[in-house]
């Protein structure tokens, strides 16, 4: 039996110096991812945010570069696009500048998942 789930995943990225990585600490997301969701917001300058998606060992598993900022960005993976998740993922943001201040993202994968 295979089920569809979508599960919202809050990232905050505190503002220090030189910070430009925040991560989502580990998720329980056994399955297919098949796509996503990202907010991003209002980012110092021009800058863009890249998403990562790691494996328990600190492997990236999947990469999109070039989001933009100050909007919300739906990302399909279908069919042999879809990335196999297994035990405890995180996601990341990386920023491609510095930030002056906190920032507040939000992820959202839909998985599907083999019960």
């Amino acid at each position: 039996m295979r089920r569809l789930t979508r599960k919202s995943i809050a990232i905050s990225l505190a503002f220090a110096t030189n910070a430009t990585t925040a991560d989502s600490g580990a998720q329980s997301l056994n399955g297919y991812l098949l796509g996503y969701a990202i907010v991003v917001p209002v980012l110092d300058s021009t800058d863009t945010v890249t998403l990562n998606v790691k494996d328990a060992d600190g492997n990236v598993i999947y990469t999109k570069a070039t989001i933009a900022q100050n909007a919300t960005t739906f990302v399909s993976l279908t069919g042999t696009n879809a990335i196999p998740l297994s035990g405890s993922e995180t996601f990341e943001i990386v920023t491609s500048g510095n930030q002056t201040a906190n920032r507040s993202f939000t992820v959202t994968p839909t998985v599907d998942q083999f019960l």
